[in-house]
């Protein structure tokens, strides 16, 4: 009779089973945590949108040499106007009599015209070319200030003086700034030219002391020539003569228009050194004589 296999033995018991606290803990992964925000938020900034909006945008050349360029026409085509409405109503003073009044006279009545035109100037520049020119805000009050006094008044005082009190207030207001080290030239001309601190100096200077040449220029042209070789020589003598001053400064503009102040104070540096070298004494004979010697 064959006999049976005995049963296997069981298996041991797992150790991990038996003793749980022996069994090496594996780590459990945790959640990754959100990135940390660091914006601040913008109570925090201070930088509010709204309380703090973008710097307004530099001109670049091109819209610079447009604004010199409108500036120019704007100033101009007033001055033209009167000139022309005034020779105009001189050829046809039998005319302008029969209408009467104070418009019978040529200097009235081109003075009105010039008012109009200086203040429809204005108006364009401001609600068309969206931009308020500070000399032509100045030049067009001024103008309907003495202009309406001289006609309301029925005397041609007002009128002549005109130019005179215009050119005065720019070089009062120049050489005021100047004097509380504010460049007001600069001010005025800062989205149209970029220029170094001292050059802006330099031509603040100049244009006042050419303002008070013009006030007395116009002084003496008015009291000492008749009053249409004073009408003409608004248009045919005052702007050649600035025309011919802005060339003058052609170079001097060219030269350090878009520069910065370093720019200045590197060439200033450089002039130093060239005038220090230059001012250096020559070596005397006998110390060259002595030189050669001792090699």
């Amino acid at each position: 009779m064959t006999e049976a296999n005995p049963p296997s033995p069981p298996p041991p018991p797992d150790r991990d089973i038996l003793f749980p606290e022996a069994r090496p803990e594996t780590p459990m992964e945790s959640p990754a945590e959100p990135a940390e925000d660091t914006t601040l938020p913008k109570e925090q900034t201070g930088l509010l949108e709204e309380e703090h909006p973008l710097p307004p945008v530099i001109a670049s050349e091109p819209e610079k040499l447009k604004i010199r360029q409108n500036s120019a026409i704007l100033e101009f085509i007033p001055a033209l106007i009167f000139m022309v409405t005034y020779n105009l109503a001189a050829g046809n003073r039998n005319t302008l009599k029969s209408w009467g009044g104070i418009w019978g006279e040529p200097i009235y009545l081109a003075t009105a015209v010039f008012m109009a035109a200086t203040l429809a100037a204005l108006i364009y520049a401001v609600f068309v070319e969206k931009r308020l020119p500070i000399l032509l805000t100045v030049v067009t009050v001024v103008v309907l200030t003495f202009g309406g006094l001289g006609i309301a008044l029925h005397s041609d005082l007002f009128i002549k003086v005109k130019p005179t009190i215009i050119n005065l207030l720019f070089a009062t207001a120049i050489f005021g700034g100047l004097a509380f080290r504010r460049n007001v030239w600069r001010l005025l001309f800062a989205q149209a030219f970029s220029f170094p601190d001292a050059i802006w100096h330099v031509f603040a200077v100049r244009w006042g002391l050419f303002y008070l040449f013009l006030a007395g220029l116009n002084e003496v042209v008015w009291r000492n020539f008749s009053e249409a070789f004073w009408v003409n020589f608004k248009l045919l003598g005052i702007i050649p003569l600035t025309f011919v001053f802005i060339l003058i400064h052609l170079p001097l503009t060219f030269k350090w228009l878009g520069k910065t102040n370093a720019d200045y104070e590197a060439e200033k540096t450089g002039r130093d050194a060239d005038s220090g070298l230059a001012a250096q004494p020559r070596p005397m004979r006998h110390e060259m004589d002595d030189e050669k010697r001792s090699v």
